[in-house]
C-alpha cells in the first residue's frame, strides 16, 4: 500500500522537472482562448462591415428616392409607382449578397407638409418581406394638425446653417406606366 502513494510521488516530482514538452503544453493549453479572440474579432469586424452596407443601403434609397423626377420637361413632375420599383431595384442591386429581401426591409416614406402647416406621412412604400414596421407611423400619420413631430433626430435641422430647400411641387404617386409590383408593396 505504501509503494503506490511513493511512486505517484515520485512521478509527479520527475513530471514537474521534465521541461521538453512544455511548449506543446503552453500551446495545447492557450489555443483554444486564441481561437475564441481571432474567431471573436474576426465576427466584429465582419458586423462593423454589414452596418456600413446597410446605412448605405438606406442612404442610397433616400438619395435615389429624392433625386427621381427632379428635372421634367413640360410639366410638374410625377413619382410613380414605376419610380419606386426602380429605388428598390437599385437597392436589390446593391445588396444582392445579403438575401435582403428575406431578412430585412425597406420603408420608403414621403413626407410632406399638411393644410395646417404640420407634417404628414402622404404615402409609403415597402420592400423587403420581414414584419418591420415605421417607428414614425403608418401612411396619413399627421395628415391634420401640428402634432406629427416628422421624421429624423429631433432639432437636426437647426444645427444646419443653410435653409432648408423647400419645394413647390408635391410628390404624389402615379400608377401611369407601372411596373410589375416584385419589388415595392404598400405598407
Amino acid at each position: 500500500m505504501l509503494k503506490r502513494p511513493a511512486l505517484a510521488r515520485r512521478l509527479l516530482r520527475r513530471l514537474a522537472r521534465e521541461t521538453s514538452a512544455v511548449t506543446v503544453i503552453e500551446l495545447g493549453v492557450s489555443l483554444p482562448f486564441l481561437m475564441v479572440i481571432a474567431l471573436g474579432s474576426m465576427e466584429m469586424v465582419n458586423l462593423g462591415i454589414l452596418h456600413v452596407r446597410l446605412n448605405q443601403l438606406a442612404i442610397s434609397v433616400a438619395d435615389n428616392a429624392s433625386r427621381a423626377k427632379q428635372s421634367v420637361v413640360g410639366g410638374a413632375p410625377m413619382f410613380r409607382e414605376y419610380d419606386v420599383n426602380q429605388v428598390f431595384t437599385g437597392a436589390a442591386l446593391s445588396v444582392d449578397d445579403l438575401d435582403f429581401p428575406t431578412n430585412g426591409r425597406v420603408i420608403l416614406s414621403s413626407l410632406e407638409t399638411n393644410s395646417s402647416g404640420g407634417q404628414w406621412i402622404h404615402w409609403q412604400r415597402c420592400w423587403g418581406n420581414n414584419t418591420y414596421v415605421s417607428r414614425y407611423g403608418v401612411q396619413g400619420t399627421g395628415a391634420t394638425g401640428t402634432s406629427f413631430a416628422g421624421m429624423g433626430q429631433p432639432g437636426a435641422w437647426s444645427r444646419w446653417k443653410a435653409p432648408m430647400r423647400s419645394c413647390s411641387w408635391k410628390w404624389p404617386i402615379s400608377t401611369s406606366r407601372s411596373s410589375s409590383a416584385r419589388c415595392s408593396s404598400r405598407c
